[in-house]
């Protein structure tokens, strides 16, 4: 009797598991912070953003609206960023939906204050709304804007981590 093998294949699971990326930004002065390990292309940010910023990282014009993360967006403890999917210019972008956020800030030295927060990908995020909420751009780049509240207070915050996890599924 030959031997069968216990995993069939089904197309439908490449199109429904999703991959996970994880950035970790370390807080190193108020509303500052550097990617852990340097390099990560996350383009993150504190403050409302303009349309060329969101052009500038993206190598694409009007890929996402600007609006997402204006100044109503931004709120005073609010963490916001957009992750690239494909090299600069984004015309070849891998992701076909995002599926759920994560997000973690341990604030001080011994980073025992943990504020957690999450989102469903399939809402969206909405423009000109303080939010926390993750989306996927129409050339399948991610973004995320995080709600932390008034604790942490990031005008304060000297050191600490902010961590986000992004689930996704490529296109």
């Amino acid at each position: 009797m030959a031997a069968t093998s216990l995993f069939y294949s089904n197309e439908k699971h490449a199109k429904t598991q999703p991959q996970v990326m994880d950035f970790t930004f370390k807080i190193t002065a108020a509303k500052t912070v550097t990617a852990y390990p340097q390099g990560a292309d996350c383009y993150s940010f504190f403050d409302a953003i303009t349309q060329a910023n969101v052009d500038a990282y993206l190598g694409s014009d009007d890929d996402f609206s600007y609006l997402l993360w204006d100044s109503t967006s931004m709120g005073a403890d609010t963490f916001g960023g957009i992750v690239r999917m494909s090299g600069a210019p984004s015309t070849y972008a891998q992701a076909a939906s995002i599926v759920r956020m994560e997000a973690k800030c341990y604030s001080g030295t011994g980073f025992t204050t943990i504020v957690e927060r999450g989102a469903l990908g399939a809402t969206g995020m909405t423009a000109t709304t303080l939010e926390t909420a993750c989306g996927i751009s129409t050339l399948g780049n991610l973004g995320f804007k995080i709600d932390f509240g008034n604790t942490p207070d990031f005008d304060g915050l000297t050191s600490g981590i902010i961590t986000v996890r992004l689930w996704w599924i490529p296109k």
